[in-house]
């Protein structure tokens, strides 16, 4: 799914796109390197990664993870 031309949810609990216990998580596709906007709480990861895969990417192309805080639901 995507919400503006270069930005993907690939998790968050709220939106019932992964684990309950997530926070918001956002895939930015920069052309050359993908970018990951918190990584979520850690239960279930699998489920973004198969988000990933799932808006056309490869999950081992991120490069870069910004956690906006150091919430365990932003950064487990």
């Amino acid at each position: 799914m995507k919400i503006l031309s270069d930005i993907y949810p690939v998790g968050g609990g709220n939106f019932g796109l992964s684990h309950p216990s997530d926070g918001n998580l956002y895939l930015v596709d920069c052309q050359d390197r993908l970018l990951l906007i918190d990584c979520g709480s850690g239960i279930k990861s699998a489920i973004i990664i198969d988000n990933i895969m799932k808006d056309g990417f490869e999950p081992q192309k991120i490069d870069l993870i910004i956690n906006t805080h150091t919430g365990w639901d932003h950064a487990g």
